[in-house]
C-alpha cells in the first residue's frame, strides 16, 4: 500500500483501514472484533487520481 489511513469507530470498539495502492486502487480491511483479527483485504471499484 502506498497511502493508508486509519478510523476508529464512534463507540472506540473497532478499526478499519483504508489504503491506496500505485495504481490508484482503494483498499479497505476492518477488526473482526474489538482487539481481535483482521478481515481480508477488499479493494473498491475504481481508482482514485491525484
Amino acid at each position: 500500500m502506498g497511502t493508508s489511513a486509519s478510523l476508529k469507530s464512534e463507540l472506540g470498539t473497532s478499526v478499519e483501514l483504508f489504503g491506496v495502492d500505485s495504481a490508484g486502487g482503494v483498499w479497505h480491511r476492518w477488526q473482526t472484533f474489538s482487539g481481535s483479527g483482521w478481515s481480508d483485504w477488499y479493494k473498491f471499484d475504481g481508482t482514485l487520481r491525484p
